[in-house]
């Protein structure tokens, strides 16, 4: 197989933590998701990656080691290859394998699965509750320029945009599986029921308000 597709992990501990959030996401043995992922990474298999590893490559490439399009047909590649080995495995919870960052550094992986915990514990309500929480910990007004209205002067507009806080992009990512991706098949209507039960209770507002945005569209 061609080196131009093939990832190196940083590390085989790297490599092992990784192939756990595959397990923890896809009904597979820790074997299972070792081999697989060797696979999806370019190799023919678990043994020849380790043997690479041996050797002490150059880890990567991460993004921003290569352009733009090699880095999204080493991620394509390694998508098919998953889809190939593992077959009709479907995700047993929220996280699919394109959301686990196979392909990001160590650091980028860790912050990448503590904002999904994150999520999760939204959604399967083990965060702390907190009731009428105000807007404003979920959003912020960013400013850009306060214009003027020429007829009447005292009549002040401002232009900006609004961003999420950290806290309103995990219940963002909650409301968004909860809403635009829980109809899968292999999620129960039960599951997207005590789902959303759960961020009602620690967002009642923001929740009932996306849930009205949803019914509109």
């Amino acid at each position: 197989m061609s080196n131009a597709s093939r990832f190196t992990p940083a590390s085989i501990e790297a490599f092992k933590r990784t192939s756990k959030d595959i397990q923890r996401a896809y009904p597979l043995s820790l074997q299972q998701s070792q081999e697989v992922l060797a696979k999806v990474y370019g190799y023919p298999d678990l043994h020849a990656l380790q043997e690479h590893c041996k050797q002490g490559p150059v880890a990567g490439p991460f993004p921003g080691d290569a352009d733009y399009g090699s880095m999204w047909s080493l991620r394509i590649d390694g998508m098919s290859r998953f889809y190939e080995v593992a077959k009709a495995c479907l995700p047993t919870g929220r996280l699919t394998i394109d959301e686990l960052d196979i392909f990001g550094t160590p650091e980028a992986r860790k912050a990448t699965m503590d904002f999904e915990a994150a999520v999760d514990a939204e959604i399967i309500g083990t965060g702390k509750i907190q009731h009428d929480t105000p807007t404003s910990d979920y959003v912020w007004f960013e400013e850009s320029d306060q214009l003027t209205d020429p007829l009447v002067s005292t009549r002040t507009y401002h232009e900006g945009v609004f961003r999420l806080t950290e806290k309103g992009a995990i219940l963002e990512k909650a409301m968004d599986w909860l809403y635009a991706r829980a109809g899968s098949d292999h999620v129960a209507e039960s599951t997207r029921n005590a789902a959303f039960d759960s961020l009602v209770t620690v967002a009642p507002m923001q929740v009932r308000l996306y849930q009205g945005l949803v019914q509109r569209l």
